[in-house]
């Protein structure tokens, strides 16, 4: 295994590393936002959700196709739904040094998520691992 890597040009060593590096500064920025005193930002959060509305329009828009899809988004919209309703309940709003409003969210619900997304990652990395040369690592 170590022989391959050596052989290997630095080039084709730079997309992985690059994005492994960008994995990594994902997972800081959604741990660093699910935990403390946050800013509240009305027009970040209103693009977002925008946003956000959007996609999941156009991702259940092809469970017309088949009605697997449409049951699976569909369920996920109302776990998602009950989540961002307990997670607001749970969430305790401040007036911060300045002036500022901000809000502090629950730092279990920020500590499942982020499991959760740990957990995801790495069942896609297993998953996926075989077409990116990773066989070695299923005997």
């Amino acid at each position: 295994m170590l022989a391959q890597v050596a052989t290997q040009s630095p080039a084709s060593l730079f997309t992985p590393i690059l994005i492994g590096g960008l994995i990594a500064f994902g997972i800081y920025r959604r741990v660093r936002g699910s935990f403390g005193r946050q800013p509240i930002r009305t027009k970040r959060m209103t693009v977002r959700v925008a946003l956000f509305g959007l996609v999941a329009l156009l991702i259940l828009s092809s469970g017309l196709q088949d009605i697997r899809l449409a049951e699976g988004g569909f369920g996920g919209l109302v776990v998602g739904a009950a989540l961002g309703i307990l997670g607001l309940r749970l969430t305790r709003f401040e007036l911060g040094t300045g002036g500022q409003d901000c809000y502090i969210p629950n730092p279990w619900i920020g500590a499942a998520l982020t499991a959760l997304l740990l957990g995801r990652l790495a069942w896609r990395f297993l998953v996926l691992a075989p077409m990116f040369g990773g066989a070695a690592l299923h005997p």
